[in-house]
């Protein structure tokens, strides 16, 4: 491909599709995702997870897509930067969204959806105890990706201000 900016384009449009799966999802009532987003607390993780998976997965690969569509030709070290923020941008949006919605559609399944289906309800401890889990690896991510981004705006700075 000529231009690092399709690569971007093409996984927006990747992240777009999964994102209309996931919204489909939230829609069918077997998966009682409704009531897990209704029920809030630790459903809001889902609900966190889903909208910035549509910020950042959708519309932040669009964004570097059209920088990188204005930079043009890259060649050199400026390549290397471009796949750099593009690999670890990727990665570090990817992995804090999925353990987002992960963590809270599971744990907002036990706190609001086992109770209704089975007439008892899990401890708040045990829900904790499920949740306690997260926050370091989507950390983790929230790091990988912000070092993505970083990788981005300093390699697409350089070459706007026409250095390679």
């Amino acid at each position: 491909m000529r231009n690092l900016g399709k690569y971007f384009m093409y996984i927006a449009l990747s992240h777009a599709f999964v994102a209309s799966v996931i919204t489909l999802l939230i829609t069918l009532p077997n998966l009682q995702m409704p009531r897990i987003i209704a029920g809030g607390n630790a459903g809001m993780w889902f609900t966190v997870g889903y909208i910035l998976y549509i910020v950042a997965g959708v519309m932040g690969n669009l964004g570097f897509s059209q920088l990188w569509r204005l930079v043009g030709e890259v060649k050199g070290s400026g390549r290397i930067l471009g796949y750099l923020n593009f690999v670890i941008y990727n990665l570090g949006v990817t992995g804090v969204t999925y353990l987002l919605m992960y963590a809270g559609y599971t744990a907002g399944y036990m706190q609001h959806v086992i109770p209704v289906l089975t007439g008892t309800k899990p401890s708040i401890e045990a829900i904790h105890k499920f949740l306690v889990a997260f926050p370091e690896p989507i950390g983790f991510f929230v790091i990988v990706a912000v070092i993505g981004a970083v990788v981005g705006i300093i390699s697409l700075t350089m070459f706007l201000r026409g250095a390679d």
